[in-house]
């Protein structure tokens, strides 16, 4: 991939469906780190992230919220190389109090390496026994207030492993017998719930996937499915963990198709429930699993249907068909659907004719009809993709033309007409990397000239020196900072005002009439605040 010198980019909205823009600073230097396909993580009002200050050294680096300020935490691999263990994949988790990721030394393999946020800090946590030429990736799956949970390779395969962030509390939960044919669980496939790991592999001389679940211990990691399977039940690509009325629910597929499940993470408490509805047209072979409000829907095949959106309201073979996307026996919803849940509102993705190519966006609520959230018009492909939340809004990369270089980052409140370009006066594309929702925003990698990627953001946490509205506001608030009382000035309708962290929690709110206000601030803790206006504008004040 081609870089060019590189600097900070900056996407900035007011979360209100108020269009925001780019600005970029005058002067391009090296001081501002290129990103490459990553993953962003935040700790205490940071933003960790691999990155690149000159050309191919991509190294971990966190940016501070508060001060604007971006650190190269550590020189991993010292010198030009990369510690980067493949280009554009660099996953990060925080666990507890450190971030946690996989790194290169010059020695040729992967590490786990974790920071606290100091480059002293910033250390190798576990090597593995591992003497491929081929650096391996480490995968973060889940983590709580107790365990983490990874994927990582020695000489004998992949394995399942946990730490407690002690060196002795870190081992082996699965390992497979031979490296070729393990199949391990996909990271977004996985779940955490109520103190246990559900994930799915294939063990040899098992020949397909099978459900698992582990308290993590060797003694509790079980497989979901009776030794020797008499009904040869079995997961495929992909397969879904979704909890739902207090259980984990997930699909199997077998001889008679199959059906869903629940369960309390033992076999004695895994149930089967049979398939979505009863009739001529039951939803059967379940794997897309997502609940909203009082249902799980689930992408299933219908007889009559084929693979289209079903529900169950928790009983056996209860629930039906909600719409056949693609009437008849064609299949609306393909393996690559994306299901996300806001609310009581569940989006999904799907193809509604035989232009199967042609995918767009849909939401529903309860039964009813879903509604089509259009991006680029009824015979092109929006292909929507990598669907997030953050403020009760969905957020999603797609495209409103035929060209992928077009792709953007779009936002909806389950409307049609809130469905909108969540920066329509920014110049940039968002081809490469995901779209990642972390407690003060949005991320993501975007493209400006070429291929130079650059971290953006959507949210609290301004990334920039160089960010400035589309519109010029009036308001003024001093002083700043603040020792009790917030005064505005320029207040010219009546509106709400709110105080926010910035983690995006709502602090304070009070309604400002015409004229000069003032807001009581002193039971703020000391710290950096957002505060917010109806109008878009979003000034930084810090609490003495």
């Amino acid at each position: 991939m081609k870089k060019i010198l590189p600097l900070f980019l900056c996407l900035l909205s007011a979360l209100s469906l108020q269009a925001q823009t780019f600005h970029f600073p005058d002067n391009y230097n090296t001081n501002f780190p290129d990103v490459d396909n990553p993953t962003f993580e935040e700790m205490n009002g940071e933003i960790y992230f691999f990155a690149a200050k000159n050309n191919f050294d991509y190294e971990p680096h966190k940016y501070s919220c508060a001060t604007g300020a971006y650190t190269l935490l550590k020189d991993v691999n010292p010198g030009a190389a990369s510690s980067e263990p493949y280009t554009g994949v660099n996953e990060m988790m925080k666990f507890k109090t450190h971030v946690y990721f996989g790194a290169l030394d010059g020695t040729g393999k992967t590490d786990l390496w974790r920071t606290d946020g100091t480059g002293a800090g910033t250390v190798k946590f576990k090597s593995f026994a591992f003497t491929s030429s081929n650096p391996q990736t480490i995968s973060f799956f889940a983590a709580d207030e107790n365990l983490m949970y990874f994927r990582a390779s020695t000489d004998a395969g992949y394995g399942i492993w946990r730490t407690d962030g002690t060196d002795a509390g870190t081992f082996l939960i699965s390992q497979a017998t031979n490296f070729n044919f393990y199949v391990s669980e996909k990271k977004y496939e996985t779940l955490l719930y109520n103190g246990k790991f559900y994930f799915q592999q294939k063990l040899l001389p098992a020949v397909t996937s099978l459900p698992y679940a582990t308290d993590g211990t060797l003694a509790g990691t079980v497989c979901l499915i009776p030794a020797g399977n008499p009904d040869y039940y079995y997961m495929t690509d992909p397969y879904d963990f979704e909890p739902f009325q207090g259980k984990v629910w997930f699909g199997l597929d077998g001889p008679t198709n199959g059906g869903l499940f629940k369960s309390d993470g033992t076999l004695a408490g895994t149930q089967f429930m049979g398939s979505c509805g009863t009739g001529a047209n039951p939803g059967k072979r379940p794997n897309i699993l997502k609940a909203a409000g009082d249902y799980l829907y689930v992408r299933a095949m219908g007889a009559q249907s084929g693979y289209e959106l079903f529900y169950t309201d928790g009983t056996l073979n209860g629930g039906g068909l909600v719409s056949d996307l693609w009437p008849g026996p064609n299949s609306g919803l393909q393996s690559g659907s994306e299901f996300f849940a806001v609310g009581d509102k569940l989006f999904f993705t799907g193809a509604p004719s035989a232009a199967s190519s042609v995918k767009d966006l849909y939401v529903v609520t309860g039964t009813s009809a879903p509604i089509r959230l259009d991006i680029s018009g009824p015979t092109q492909d929006s292909k929507p993709q990598f669907l997030v939340s953050y403020n009760n809004l969905l957020y999603f990369r797609a495209k409103a033309t035929s060209n992928s270089i077009d792709q953007r980052v779009y936002q909806s409140d389950g409307t049609v007409a809130g469905t909108v370009d969540a920066a329509p006066g920014a110049s940039y594309y968002f081809l490469g990397g995901t779209l990642q929702a972390l407690p003060s925003g949005i991320y993501f990698p975007a493209t400006i000239g070429g291929n130079d990627l650059r971290p953006a953001t959507i949210g609290n946490c301004f990334m920039a020196t160089g960010v400035s509205e589309t519109i010029q506001h009036h308001i003024e608030l001093f002083p700043n900072p603040i020792e009790g009382q917030l005064n505005f000035k320029g207040i010219d309708k009546s509106q709400k005002i709110c105080v926010q962290d910035l983690q995006g929690r709502k602090m304070l709110e009070k309604l400002i009439s015409p004229g000069d206000g003032e807001l009581d601030c002193s039971e703020l803790p000391s710290g950096m605040y957002v505060v917010c206006f109806e109008n878009g504008k979003r000034e930084k004040v810090v609490r003495k």
